[in-house]
């Protein structure tokens, strides 16, 4: 089964990070300031900025070409900044895309008070919000509520999502999916810290750090199960993925 990881576009948070990064760098802020900045400004959901819209058209484009007359099942996360990157090359390749609800970020949905540092749920649309806004389907979430909850209502923790990365990475090499993808190829839509946990889970290692994608939006990924090696492609600040790996050019997929 080919298998294609597709990390979401450039994001407001994304671009929240940068800047208070930039702060720290240039000593504005310090590392308490710059952590409480960034509680009190980042979004539970966040948006794609408009450079992360130009990146999910590309990619849109991009793929549309590569995959022309290809036969394609596509799954993403259901968060704002997934379904948007996909969104572009789903309309051009006519997708009927699945929000699976295990493909989400580290963390979850969440808000957190910049002065206690409290975690808590933070603003979920419902599982109808997103087949409205993206006439998704949304079969394999809750028909009511929010479409994303955590059991104590606050932060998912690493090794919860750790245990999620290696649930998907079952379902990923399961029978019944493979006899429902067949021969073609399965898209999966996610983001930056649950994908390095899903590759690491993938080919048995404990270590993150081969698969690193880095703060890279519109990331591609090719891995191979049998070498543990990866390779990576992308649209979107490829400054910061050569810190980390070096790119190779050609189609990003993975035969599991």
């Amino acid at each position: 089964m080919r298998v294609l990881f597709i990390r979401h576009a450039q994001s407001e948070n994304n671009n929240l990070q940068d800047n208070i990064e930039k702060l720290v760098q240039a000593k504005e802020l310090d590392s308490a300031a710059a952590l409480k900045k960034w509680y009190s400004e980042r979004s539970s959901d966040a948006d794609l900025t408009v450079r992360g819209k130009e990146e999910a058209e590309k990619l849109g484009v991009y793929y549309a070409g590569v995959l022309d007359g290809e036969d394609v099942v596509a799954y993403t996360s259901g968060m704002l900044r997934t379904c948007k990157t996909i969104a572009p090359l789903a309309k051009r390749m006519h997708l009927d895309v699945r929000v699976h609800p295990e493909l989400h970020e580290e963390g979850g949905i969440y808000k957190t008070d910049p002065e206690t540092k409290q975690h808590s749920l933070g603003d979920v649309r419902t599982a109808q919000d997103i087949a409205n806004s993206f006439n998704y389907d949304i079969s394999l979430l809750p028909s009511t509520g929010p479409w994303y909850t955590h059991p104590r209502n606050t932060l998912e923790s690493r090794e919860e999502c750790k245990n999620r990365a290696r649930k998907i990475a079952g379902w990923l090499y399961s029978q019944p999916l493979h006899d429902e993808v067949g021969d073609r190829l399965l898209i999966i839509v996610s983001h930056q810290h649950f994908l390095t946990y899903l590759f690491s889970a993938l080919v048995g290692v404990t270590t993150e750090s081969l698969f690193l994608i880095g703060n890279t939006e519109t990331a591609f990924a090719v891995l191979d199960p049998k070498t543990k090696t990866s390779n990576f492609r992308w649209i979107g600040k490829g400054d910061h993925l050569t810190r980390y790996l070096a790119p190779r050019q050609g189609l990003s997929l993975a035969r599991l």
